[in-house]
């Protein structure tokens, strides 16, 4: 129902759509198609501090050991106003 729902344009499925892509819920793990679903989602966001790339990155990097991958979403997010994002990545010492 989701995916419908997102493929409709219903912008507060993208991140729940991606989401199931990424922990393969209901469907096989496709990393490619979680990244487009967040991408999709971090354009059309509900509320102000969503940040859909932030939350990626936290997963890509400690579960699917993509640090450096997550480290570029966690600097897009960080230049688009991110502060989740500007906090993790001054926390480790990276800027964005």
């Amino acid at each position: 129902r989701a995916l419908a729902l997102a493929e409709d344009g219903y912008a507060p499925a993208y991140p729940i759509v991606g989401h199931k892509y990424l922990i393969g819920s209901g469907t096989q793990v496709d990393l490619a198609a979680a990244e487009r679903w967040y991408r999709m989602a971090a354009k059309n966001l509900e509320f102000p501090d969503q940040e859909p790339l932030t939350d990626l990155a936290g997963i890509l990097g400690p579960v699917y050991g993509r640090e450096e991958k997550a480290d570029e979403l966690l600097r897009e997010s960080a230049r688009a106003g991110g502060r989740r994002a500007q906090a993790e990545l001054q926390s480790r010492g990276l800027s964005w």
